[in-house]
């Protein structure tokens, strides 16, 4: 009977010991868990400033380049037009003159094509009619007849 009480003692003693540790490692648990909730709350909260300051930032980069496209259009305009009155005609007419000149010159003709789908708005597509007749084409004619 002694050695069962003393058992039970000790037992008793084991499982005091063991709460309170068990109490100690709770209360770390939870110092830990409001540790690292605190950690998520700053995250969120420097994040969210993040944001914010991307936001501004686009706000304000949008302004300047609204107000830049104002002071810039009449220039873009001008430019546009003086291209489409004076530049783009010559243009035209020199690959007009590329196309004739190839249609004449056959070892030209890969040298155009080669660069039609860049300047696709330039070329024509039809071939050129040209006002020199081409020279006409060899034949192998049929020996004489004995």
């Amino acid at each position: 009977m002694v050695t069962l009480r003393k058992q039970v003692r000790e037992i008793q003693a084991r499982f005091q010991q063991f709460s309170l540790e068990a109490t100690a490692r709770t209360a770390l648990l939870e110092e830990q868990a409001i540790h690292a909730r605190k950690l998520v709350i700053g995250t969120q909260i420097t994040l969210l400033f993040l944001l914010l300051g991307i936001c501004l930032f686009v706000g304000v980069q949008m302004r300047t380049v609204r107000s830049q496209l104002v002071m810039q259009r009449p220039a873009m305009i001008q430019t546009i037009r003086q291209f489409e009155g004076k530049v783009e005609p010559n243009l035209k007419r020199f690959a007009a003159q590329l196309q004739a000149y190839a249609a004449v010159h056959p070892e030209f003709e890969p040298i155009i094509e080669s660069h039609r789908a860049a300047l696709s708005s330039y070329f024509s597509t039809l071939k050129p009619v040209l006002d020199v007749p081409l020279q006409p084409i060899p034949t192998n004619r049929p020996p004489p007849a004995p």
